[in-house]
């Protein structure tokens, strides 16, 4: 005999199992979405030498962007953020080392962007007021 207890267990339940079933769903279609971040994540940091460097020509598409890079004396860093892309490039010498930083605003964009770890920060034309490297 089914009493109204018996049908409020049975519900309870019921929406307990689908809330869990679209959960686990939910993050494996983020597993997956994501899975070159975490095979990178994984099994990364990668050697990459002057001919796979080269080879890059777009950083949201490159297989391994984890990196370990030994380079002579030449080193280019490409942060590609929504608005817009960064461009470090450090060149050492027995003398000291010199870092230009360059930026570019994608296609259609007006606001430069900057992910500082925990949100995004918009502004008009950004001022790099200074650079500095140093060589071990």
């Amino acid at each position: 005999m089914e009493t109204w207890i018996h049908q409020k267990i049975r519900a309870a339940s019921l929406r307990r199992v689908v809330t869990w079933v679209l959960s686990v769903a939910g993050v494996v279609l983020f597993g997956i979405g994501a899975r070159r971040y975490f095979d990178n994540f994984v099994r990364g940091p990668f050697e990459l030498g002057p001919a796979n460097l080269d080879s890059i020509t777009d950083v949201q598409v490159a297989p391994r962007y984890f990196a370990r890079v030994a380079g002579s004396n030449r080193l280019r860093m490409i942060w590609s953020l929504p608005n817009n892309e960064f461009t470090v490039d450090i060149t050492a010498s027995k003398a000291g080392c010199k870092a230009a930083i360059n930026t570019r605003l994608k296609g259609g964009s007006r606001q430069y962007s900057l992910f500082d770890g925990g949100r995004f920060l918009f502004c008009a034309k950004p001022r790099i007021t200074q650079t500095s490297c140093n060589i071990r």
